[in-house]
């Protein structure tokens, strides 16, 4: 009896060693998994994930605060509407700089490839886009700084926006549908520079919107856009077609 006593004691007593050592080996792994992962994250520069990239984002803030800005968006409707104030702010500063780039209006295979990705026509796309040109082009009407607007022959896999040291990126979907998608909000770091990397990417396969300029009348000058059609010069200075009349509203 006293023999399998002792044996049960010790049988308890090499699985609670060997229970301990297993556990403190897992939680040091858990503790190195943990490490590692806040080493990728400082390295990346992220300092917010989000799923509400209209709400979460402190877009006032970064947008007033900013010196320069690039913008890759669709159309942007909502969002241009809600920041113009921003929008004029930024670009009254001196040696400020505003870079938008948009799908080109007038290049219908881009504009039908995104249309079908965000369950749309051709018709109901293509003056939004236009639209957003227009509007983001009036900006350069009153501005202290610069303000560049860029079109591309081809969609953009993703949105991002860059201002000075801080960059967001919200992802596209692939529903046919609105949602919300996750959006990051990124300091300096790997994140950032992939996409400066990509906006001077997509800078280079774009072609620059002639900037609005004011219209004569009766020898004078008064400030606002031009009637007629913009048109589009490409990076080396070659015209190329008028964008199309805008019509329609963005959202």
């Amino acid at each position: 009896m006293a023999t399998n006593l002792g044996g049960v004691l010790v049988a308890a007593a090499v699985l609670s060693a060997a229970w301990e050592l297993l556990g403190r080996r897992a939680f040091m792994r858990e503790m190195l998994a943990a490490v590692n992962l806040r080493e990728e994250v400082a390295v990346s520069g992220l300092s917010k994930l989000s799923r509400e990239y209209l709400k979460d984002v402190e877009w006032d803030r970064l947008i007033r605060g900013a010196t320069k800005m690039d913008i890759v968006v669709s159309y942007a409707g909502t969002w241009r509407g809600t920041h113009y104030e921003a929008l004029e702010h930024l670009v009254a500063k001196k040696n400020s700089q505003l870079r938008v780039f948009l799908p080109d209006p007038d290049h219908r295979p881009t504009v039908e490839t995104i249309a079908a990705g965000f369950g749309m026509t051709y018709e109901g796309l293509q003056p939004k886009i236009a639209e957003a040109v227009k509007e983001f082009s009036q900006l350069g009407n009153n501005s202290t700084g610069t303000v560049e607007i860029y079109v591309r022959k081809n969609y953009f896999v993703f949105s991002c926006y860059r201002l000075d040291d801080t960059a967001i990126i919200a992802f596209n979907s692939h529903q046919q549908k609105r949602h919300k998608v996750p959006t990051l909000v990124v300091d300096r770091g790997a994140v950032w520079d992939f996409v400066s990397e990509e906006i001077e990417s997509i800078k280079d396969q774009s072609n620059l919107v002639k900037p609005f300029q004011a219209k004569p009348t009766g020898g004078t000058q008064q400030s606002g856009p031009l009637t007629s059609p913009l048109g589009t010069t490409n990076q080396a200075g070659a015209a190329s077609s008028p964008a199309t009349k805008t019509v329609g509203g963005g959202k």
